[in-house]
């Protein structure tokens, strides 16, 4: 499901820009970071990546929701887990100021759009009912921190945090 719930911000992404650009081409991609010169799937140009960096649980949702217990004969049922991603959109442009102003455009967007549900987003799985994207604050140290365990030199970026994905029980 968090597959399903990043690219459908990203689907939508890219039909936003689509329709402000007047062009078909994607420029939200779903992945990780491009490889400095890097060939084949390691290289993706002028594009902006939407890259998974933390996955964290929404403790006060999951404190409210104990497991239930079953009869002795039947099995232990699990409540729904409900999980935060720590979404990194990152501009990767040849030209530096097509870079900031794609990375402006796409946080302009979340601005205006924090909630996504099945109304607003018609690419949002059966299986979501809402996702909401708020910019986290980072520090300096932090984003250095980031960026240096991702292996890769700063490039024009936001990252956001996705609350309240839930994972059905078992």
């Amino acid at each position: 499901m968090i597959q399903e719930a990043m690219k459908a911000v990203a689907e939508d992404l890219n039909a936003m820009l689509r329709r402000k650009r007047g062009d078909s081409r994607d420029r939200v991609i779903l992945g990780g970071l491009p490889k400095p010169g890097g060939t084949g799937e390691d290289e993706a140009g002028d594009c902006i990546c939407l890259t998974l960096t933390q996955i964290t649980e929404e403790k006060n949702v999951a404190s409210m929701a104990a497991p239930r217990g079953a009869p002795e004969s039947g099995p232990r049922v699990s409540a729904p887990v409900s999980l935060n991603l720590r979404l990194l959109f990152s501009a990767h442009y040849a030209r530096y100021e097509v870079g900031l102003e794609m990375i402006s455009e796409v946080i302009a967007y979340l601005h205006v759009k924090p909630l996504f549900t099945r109304a607003n987003t018609p690419t949002l799985h059966s299986g979501l009912d809402r996702l909401t994207l708020e910019m986290v604050k980072v520090t300096s140290e932090e984003q250095s921190q980031l960026w240096s365990m991702l292996g890769r030199d700063y490039t024009p970026s936001a990252i956001y945090s996705m609350r309240m994905l839930t994972l059905g029980g078992v």
